[in-house]
Parts: structure tokens; sequence; C-alpha cells
């Protein structure tokens, strides 16, 4: 059986099977921090993937006299790229939270029907009908906490006044509101 010195030379040499044999003995990592952190839209092969990509360059950046084991910086390594991955999904999804705050400011200054003013569009008694059988659906659609932050966005309260109104946090309101923005374009698309 070769040492995991030889496994690491013989890959940084491009031995694919010594690669191989060194990711399956640190894949519990892998695993470990896919228990620990989620990732929105990773399943566990995404993770295998991301693992072999750290595991790559963690291979190609070890240095044995720094005193430390390859299992141990491949562990640092993945972790770090971890939270940099959670770390960009937050600041988009931060990203995204601004330009709808910006709506909202634009709707509370100039009124809930200045979109269709400034489009001049107008809505037929059919299509009207349409809307509201589509959106008596959606709320079917939501958990009953999702139904009552839906109801209260709707009139209009602020995320801390629904908290405050529902008597919890902050966070679960947001996250709640999260998950009926993506339900509600997975039934409109």
């Amino acid at each position: 059986m070769i040492n995991e010195k030889e496994l690491i030379v013989a890959a940084k040499n491009g031995d694919i099977d010594a690669f191989e044999t060194l990711f399956e003995k640190y894949r519990p990592i892998v695993y470990k921090l896919f228990k620990a952190y989620y990732i929105q839209g990773y399943d566990f092969d995404d993770w295998l993937q991301e693992g072999q990509i750290v595991c790559f360059h963690s291979l190609n950046a070890y240095d044995s006299t720094k005193g430390f084991s390859f299992g141990v910086f491949f562990k640092m390594n993945f972790k770090r790229h971890v939270i940099s991955i959670i770390r960009h999904q937050n600041a988009l999804k931060r990203r995204l939270d601004v330009s709808s705050v910006s709506l909202e400011a634009t709707l509370s200054e100039k009124g809930e029907h200045c979109l269709i003013q400034e489009h001049n569009y107008r809505i037929s008694s059919l299509d009207y009908v349409h809307i509201r059988e589509s959106l008596k659906d959606f709320i079917e659609l939501l958990s009953r906490f999702e139904r009552a932050v839906f109801k209260l966005y709707v009139e209009g309260l602020s995320t801390k006044e629904i908290a405050a109104s529902l008597s919890c946090p902050i966070s679960r309101v947001n996250n709640a509101l999260d998950r009926i923005k993506k339900k509600l374009k997975g039934h409109l698309y």
C-alpha cells in the first residue's frame, strides 16, 4: 500500500488513480461539510465536484514542510471555498433585495398604480378574472405562516412590522418572503 506522501507526489505528477485514491480518502470531509452548510441549488454531486476541484488545487498548493497534514490543508481550503460560495450567493440575494426595496419605495411614493399608469396598460375583465383565480391558486401553495406573511406584506407592512405582528424573528419573515417569491415565480412561469 502506498503511503500518503507517495500518493501526493504521484497525484501532483498527473497520476489520476493516485488523485482519485487521495480524494476518496478525504471524501468524508466533503460529506461532513455538506451536512454542516447549505448552498442553494447544490446537491451532493455538486458538492463532490467542488470537493474534487478544491482537492486538486489543494494538492498543487500543498507543502508538507509547513507542518500540517494534507487532510487538514484540504479541509481548511474546502471550508473556505464553501463559505466563499455562500457569501457570493448572499451578495446576489442582497443585491436583489436592494432592487426590490427600490420598487417598494417607488410604489410607496407614487402609489400602487404608478406602473400601470406609466405604461398605459388596461386590464380586461377576463384578464382580471384570470389573475384573480391564479392568485387564489398561488395562495393555496403557501404554508399557513407564508400566507400570514404574504397578507401583511401585501397590506404594506415592513418586514420588521410583520415580524412584530407575528411574534417571530425578522430572519424568519425574510426567509418566508424569499420562499414566497420563488413559489410565485414558479407559479407564474
